[in-house]
């Protein structure tokens, strides 16, 4: 098992079997992370961007005891952190221009740069019904935000520099996590993301919004025990998330874990039609249901396209009369009959 990999101490499970667990850890902590951070935004409202410092460097130093710079941790340490800096920056500049709905649409379309980027690799083939999977997860987020859509050239231009940094951020932690040289554990990999980005991050803080900085010193005694208590619960679950991050990510591929980030964020809203009586009419409904729908069609691409192959062999069989003993043959069969 490699470094890198299950971060529970002893654990041995087959590879699908734990990318399942990984990935289920990793959005039981995103939802988690969402929910937390919700309460967390109305108890220190408009201090946001201080608060993800604030987790960043806290998730940095619970993982110090536990980080040891193997081989590989340089390499990672001047490629992943800074687009990962470079992804929140943009977000909160991005957020400043354009609306949240333009935001979502942006995140959900960023799956389409990842598998692009995959497929020019080899590393993800290029099908139909992969293409329609994808469109139909950022076609959902479209419907439902269709009335929240506003962009400006500004705007615009951050959405597509935090749309690239995104994706370039989760293909290089996936090909790097790949990497047999790649020696360092999950507790140093984290501790690197958090604590250069958050490096990275603080310049840009101090000169947009100094004043909120100097009172993030202050929180302690201006917020209440319940307040605090809150933020280091965030603290605690944002630490979890970058753990069940990483070890998800060394599991799948770039783009499925993205589309799960996606699938997780609308399954939230879903949550909040069924629970909290949130916008549900028909068309908030199909949207979601089209979202959902074609992220976990695009995990279970392999069995579908699988599917509609032996479909389409049958369908051949049926019109040729022919008969096939094997897969090989049926598979000859098929592609002589594509190429006329």
């Amino acid at each position: 098992m490699c470094a890198h990999s299950c971060p529970f101490r002893g654990c041995r499970m087959a590879p699908p079997r734990e990318a399942l667990v990984a990935c289920a850890c990793w959005t039981a902590s995103s939802l988690a992370m969402n929910v937390v951070n919700k309460e967390v935004a109305v108890r220190f409202g408009g201090s946001a961007n201080e608060v993800v410092c604030v987790q960043m460097l806290v998730t940095t130093v619970v993982q110090l005891p536990g980080a040891r710079l193997e081989r590989g941790w340089r390499r990672w340490a001047v490629v992943v952190p800074p687009l990962f800096a470079l992804m929140l920056t943009t977000s909160m500049w991005a957020l400043s221009c354009v609306s949240i709905g333009s935001f979502v649409v942006a995140r959900n379309a960023t799956p389409l740069l990842t598998f692009a980027l995959e497929a020019c690799h080899g590393r993800e083939p290029v099908t139909a019904t992969r293409l329609c999977l994808l469109l139909g997860l950022l076609a959902g987020s479209l419907l439902y935000e269709r009335a929240n859509l506003r962009f400006d050239g500004l705007g615009t231009a951050y959405l597509a520099l935090n749309m690239v940094a995104g994706a370039l951020e989760r293909y290089a932690q996936q090909r790097m996590l790949g990497d047999p040289a790649m020696e360092c554990s999950t507790a140093t990999l984290s501790m690197l993301n958090n604590g250069v980005a958050a490096a990275l991050l603080a310049p840009a803080l101090l000169a947009t919004e100094p004043h909120k900085v100097a009172g993030v010193a202050a929180w302690p005694r201006s917020h209440s025990l319940a307040d605090n208590a809150m933020l280091a619960s965030s603290c605690a679950v944002a630490t979890l998330l970058s753990r069940a991050g990483l070890w998800a990510q060394s599991l799948v591929s770039a783009t499925d874990f993205l589309v799960l980030g996606c699938v997780s964020k609308v399954a939230l809203i879903g949550l909040g039609m069924a629970v909290y009586r949130d916008s549900h009419s028909l068309a908030s409904v199909l949207a979601v249901a089209l979202s959902v729908g074609s992220g976990l069609g695009f995990a279970l691409r392999g069995r579908i396209e699988d599917r509609l192959r032996r479909f389409e062999i049958e369908a051949r069989k049926a019109t040729s009369c022919e008969d096939f003993t094997d897969e090989q043959e049926m598979s000859s069969f098929l592609l002589s009959w594509r190429r006329g």
